[in-house]
């Protein structure tokens, strides 16, 4: 099945329904692709009432695809990728996390938070801000889904200064620090994620980094508290000497 020009800065929408073999047993595998990139999938039961229910989720699928579109600043930018909008925002949902952090007071209508929930089910949804100041290179947000006790959870993660070690440059750069938690897999758990991941990318540019650890002759990325321009280590040591 294909759906060809359907707008929306889309050019093809496919689908796909087959058969797999799983677990010494027979199942049906339903897939929907958009522009060649976007993935949504699922599996069910090898009986009537799944066929029926995988032809729905196609269906479902393909019209929800093309009531979207594709977030054009991703598109035609520099390193061009296919992702979904969001609501009536115009954005996907790394777009619209991005100019959150940024500007707080976006309104949360369902309809973006369902539509954020299903990007969440294929691929991550993250914001990076560079050049925050306070010796800060970098802060990155990151939401994305997992499972916890046979429960799907979201996962929001924060972290800061990316830091490129001269040994590791060509190879997996070196984290800052990561603040992490869990959520529900639902609307209210997915609005106390993204005011997680606000809130402490808000502390983190507020803060900025201890100077001396940071240059030091081990460099360490660790925050300041309040407006002594130390982190708690420093603080504690020069409280004590």
């Amino acid at each position: 099945m294909r759906t060809e020009t359907p707008g929306n800065g889309l050019t093809a929408i496919s689908g796909s329904l087959f058969r797999a073999r799983t677990r010494k047993k027979n199942t049906f595998f339903a897939m929907v692709s958009f522009d060649f990139g976007g993935i949504q999938e699922k599996e069910f039961q090898f009986d009537r009432k799944g066929l029926k229910e995988a032809i729905c989720f196609m269906q479902q699928k393909v019209q929800n695809i093309k009531r979207r579109g594709l977030c054009e600043p991703c598109n035609t930018g520099e390193n061009p990728k296919k992702r979904l909008r969001v609501g009536d925002t115009g954005l996907c949902a790394s777009c619209l996390l991005h100019q959150a952090t940024l500007a707080p007071g976006i309104p949360w209508s369902n309809q973006i938070l369902d539509d954020i929930l299903e990007s969440l089910e294929s691929v991550a949804v993250c914001t990076g801000i560079t050049t925050p100041g306070n010796g800060l290179t970098a802060i990155n947000g990151y939401l994305f889904w997992a499972k916890d006790r046979k429960k799907k959870t979201i996962v929001a993660e924060v972290t800061f200064d990316w830091r490129m070690s001269p040994e590791r440059a060509r190879h997996v750069p070196d984290l800052g620090q990561i603040q992490q938690k869990e959520f529900d897999f639902d609307r209210k758990g997915l609005r106390e994620a993204i005011c997680f991941v606000q809130q402490k990318v808000q502390n983190i540019k507020r803060r900025g980094l201890c100077e001396p650890c940071n240059t030091g002759e081990h460099p360490k990325k660790r925050l300041r508290v309040g407006d002594t321009g130390l982190c708690a280590s420093c603080l504690l040591q020069k409280s004590v000497l």
